[in-house]
């Protein structure tokens, strides 16, 4: 059987937010809405998944030392009607977590990471707008 490696998401369709946060979700391939336009993309290799569990270990370990709220790995975020990315992980302060929804957080979140990694393809700004933070700014 023959497989097609892709390097970048691939655009299926278009649809709102509420639309997508109703499609089954996925063990095969990762799906985020963004800018309207739904992406799929191969699922992180384990390498990845194996990053961003150590990095939220951490990070984890630092808010419930200071019980400053909770995180959240891979779980989509509506920003609005066409924007519901799924940052690897998402930071909600205590005050935010009623953001949290049984399919999705509705609003910003405190902090977002995307994990790139030099074989992922390149970042776009364009998709993640909002989502590139300056950490010395967050108020911890």
């Amino acid at each position: 059987m023959a497989t097609l490696e892709r390097k970048r998401p691939v655009v299926l369709f278009r649809m709102t937010s509420d639309q997508f946060c109703d499609l089954p979700p996925s063990e095969r391939f990762k799906l985020e809405l963004l800018n309207g336009e739904v992406l799929m993309a191969a699922r992180p290799a384990p390498t990845h998944q194996h990053f961003i569990f150590q990095l939220a270990i951490i990070i984890d370990q630092w808010i419930k030392a200071h019980k400053l709220g909770r995180i959240l790995l891979d779980t989509l975020m509506k920003l609005n009607g066409v924007w519901t990315p799924a940052p690897d992980i998402c930071f909600l302060k205590t005050a935010h977590l009623k953001r949290v929804q049984r399919k999705r957080i509705v609003g910003p979140v405190d902090l977002a990471v995307e994990v790139r990694v030099p074989f992922d393809a390149p970042f776009s700004p364009r998709l993640f707008p909002g989502l590139i933070i300056d950490l010395a700014s967050l108020e911890w």
